[in-house]
């Protein structure tokens, strides 16, 4: 299994992504630089960028954000072990919420890849097969720099100190099934420690359909598209977009990245349903 790269240059990208499998690909070569020092989030994401001082001046005014972030629901949620925590689905740019993501989740994917690392190859197939490990590469900070105009969104699912998943929209995009306005999933994912892994069993199960429900209701709220929303899928998530009731449009995928849409009736029906 490999990631598709055939979208960007090879003379750009590291030379890691450009010569391995997928099942030796360390979470160390996802963060390195490319060959012309830049980065490879900036290759594959290239929006009008937050400039570094524009960062270090946010951080040395003692805040993360420009104007302020949002508490918009608190939902009580239940680990394997049956204790009980308060979540807070939180709205708005944060660079403080990004870095947080970047330390915690990135810190316990080395973990995972250190300890793929020490098996043979056959069990490295099968933990690599098993463990979801297919945005591992992720730069929530690098996200956050290139995704900030009034189009974006941002949703963080903050618990037990810790993001535990996280969303971002944009608004509005044209329906491929009709002339409505919907909105777009950029991103959505849960923390590592959320899902199959073989370092421990998962600590809460279900955040991301949670996370979801509470982005959907807010932007019909605040910005009226009520239609539908689409995304394109990582392939280990299809079986999760099939099962709350989108639909696949093969002639709208990106390389492997399967394009589904969520129509209005079949979001109601996963809006009605307990996470």
């Amino acid at each position: 299994m490999r990631w598709d790269f055939s979208l960007y240059d090879p003379q750009l990208l590291p030379e890691a992504l450009v010569t391995k499998k997928y099942k030796s690909i360390s979470a160390y070569d996802w963060i390195g630089k490319t060959k012309d020092q830049t980065s490879f989030c900036d290759l594959i994401e290239p929006k009008k960028m937050k400039s570094i001082n524009e960062l270090r001046n946010l951080l040395e005014s003692g805040h993360t954000n420009y104007t302020g972030t949002t508490v918009i629901n608190t939902e009580t949620v239940t680990d394997l072990t049956g204790a009980k925590y308060n979540a807070e689905i939180i709205h708005g740019w944060d660079i403080g919420f990004a870095m947080q993501c970047d330390e915690t989740w990135g810190d316990f994917h080395y973990r995972v890849f250190d300890y793929i690392s020490t098996k043979n190859e056959s069990e490295r197939e099968a933990l690599l097969e098993s463990c979801h490990l297919e945005d591992a590469h992720w730069q929530w900070l690098s996200k956050h720099r290139g995704y900030h105009s009034d189009q974006y969104e941002w949703f963080y699912l903050m618990g037990d100190d810790n993001p535990q998943a996280s969303c971002l929209v944009y608004h509005p995009k044209k329906s491929a099934c009709s002339d409505d306005d919907i909105f777009y999933i950029e991103f959505l994912a849960v923390a590592p420690w959320n899902r199959p892994n073989p370092l421990d069993k998962q600590k809460f199960k279900g955040l991301g359909s949670l996370l979801l429900k509470n982005v959907i209701c807010h932007i019909e709220k605040h910005q009226g598209l009520v239609k539908g929303f689409s995304l394109h899928s990582l392939p280990k998530a299809e079986g999760f977009y099939t099962k709350i009731g989108m639909v696949r449009m093969n002639q709208l995928d990106k390389g492997s990245m399967a394009y589904f849409e969520m129509l209005e009736k079949p979001k109601q029906s996963f809006l009605g349903e307990t996470a």
